[in-house]
């Protein structure tokens, strides 16, 4: 018994670390997004349009690819629920 509860602690500990150094390495991200976006519209508004023009085709392209690579690992797992099977 002391095992299990040992065990379960330890994965805590462990999903508790990795969610907040998640969390904080997302926030860091975020403001240094933020901060490159602004230097660029303050450096050269024309150009940071340009350089940014792609993004929302690109930031589409790779959510389309993340949710086909989700839906392909599922069924390759056996856990797939397709439109057929939802009801």
């Amino acid at each position: 018994m002391g095992q299990i509860i040992t065990r379960a602690i330890t994965d805590i500990d462990a999903v508790r670390t990795f969610i907040a150094q998640g969390l904080m390495d997302g926030v860091n991200v975020g403001f240094l997004m933020i901060g490159v976006v602004a230097s660029m519209i303050v450096l050269s508004p024309s150009l940071a349009l340009v350089a940014l023009l792609p993004l929302p085709l690109i930031m589409f392209a790779g959510g389309a690819h993340g949710r086909d690579s989700v839906a392909q690992l599922e069924y390759d797992h056996g856990e797939y629920v397709g439109p057929e099977q939802s009801a």
